[in-house]
């Protein structure tokens, strides 16, 4: 047993970690560890990091870090190198959308400085009364330039610090440029309608008023009774055995009685079955809160009888074509003793 012990001490000294299955060789300037689930993680030593003999490898040999004029390198928490410049420098790359590699002098910039954002880029911060500007067409902005005067307005700069043109009362933002932004609108007062680009009053409508809708449009809204018809309010047609009532949009729907169909703008009598019209609803099933004028509710059990408390009645119409919602009531004695007679 202490031979084992000392042949195991033995090979941990020369370098050779023993796994499960195959030793596996640490190599110079750093050791293999394993992490949390098991698999093995290279460590470099101090002033080295880990890198691949093969492309897109994992890190299999530890590398000396290399020295950068006017920085240097640190390992980040995956062990990654990251370019820390010194103050007055930013790091920039050899080659075209490269990683940083190397220090380069923040360049200096009349009415304005570069600041290093959260990443180390820069940004062009400008002094006061001037705007960032590029030299390219669509470039990044690499120059300081005096905002400029514009009369019955002045420039301000937004939260990404480009311009923005704010114009007096009385006056309104137009591009010089054909078929630029800035174009004026039109907006009438309540009970004025864009004619044009003349502002003209709406007529008074009996029996209804205009609103404006989404796009800014003047709509005719007519009372309950009333429905839209040739700009004017007119009243709702009446007819035997139905009554005209209106859809979503407005427009005039006839609803005719059990027996009756609609037919040529008249409630005719029929043989056919009678099916609820489309536009009415008639629930299936009790929605909460469902209560009776007693308090009782839908669902509550009388501990009396065992029967429900209150039970629900479907719409339906009267003989004089009216309609009646459907609502909740306490059952009567009589209600009662029919059901169990029935059950």
């Amino acid at each position: 047993m202490n031979f084992l012990r000392l042949s195991l001490a033995v090979i941990a000294v020369a370098g050779t970690f023993a796994g499960s299955a195959s030793a596996v060789t640490n190599p110079p300037h750093g050791h293999y560890v394993r992490d949390i689930i098991g698999q093995l993680e290279l460590v470099c030593d101090s002033g080295y990091y880990g890198t691949s003999s093969t492309p897109y490898g994992q890190p299999d040999r530890c590398s000396p870090i290399p020295s950068v004029a006017h920085g240097h390198y640190v390992k980040d928490i995956i062990g990654q190198l990251q370019l820390v410049c010194d103050n007055g420098f930013y790091g920039t790359s050899t080659t075209a959308y490269g990683q940083a590699d190397h220090c380069s002098a923040i360049p200096s910039v009349a009415h304005g400085h570069y600041a290093k954002d959260i990443i180390g880029q820069l940004e062009l911060v400008c002094d006061p009364g001037c705007f960032g500007a590029s030299t390219t067409a669509y470039g990044r902005a690499d120059r300081s330039a005096p905002i400029p005067n514009t009369s019955h307005g002045h420039y301000v700069k937004d939260i990404i610090g480009e311009l923005q043109l704010v114009c007096d009362n009385g006056y309104y933002a137009k591009s010089t440029l054909a078929y630029g932004l800035g174009e004026a609108i039109l907006v009438c007062d309540q009970g004025f309608a864009d004619d044009f680009g003349v502002c003209r009053a709406l007529p008074r409508v009996s029996n209804g008023y205009y609103i404006r809708n989404i796009v800014g449009q003047s709509v005719l809204v007519c009372a309950p009774r009333y429905y839209v018809s040739g700009g004017w309010c007119t009243s709702l047609p009446a007819t035997p055995h139905g009554r005209y009532t209106k859809t979503a949009v407005g427009s005039p729907y006839l609803v005719c009685a059990p027996g009756y169909s609609p037919s040529a703008g008249r409630c005719a009598h029929t043989q056919a079955a009678w099916q609820p019209p489309a536009v009415v609803a008639y629930p299936s099933t009790p929605l909460p809160p469902s209560c009776s004028e007693t308090g009782s509710c839908y669902g509550d059990i009388s501990s009396i009888t065992g029967l429900p408390k209150t039970i629900y009645v479907h719409g339906y119409f009267r003989s004089n074509a009216t309609y009646v919602g459907s609502y909740y009531r306490t059952p009567s004695p009589n209600s009662r003793r029919c059901c169990n007679a029935s059950s």
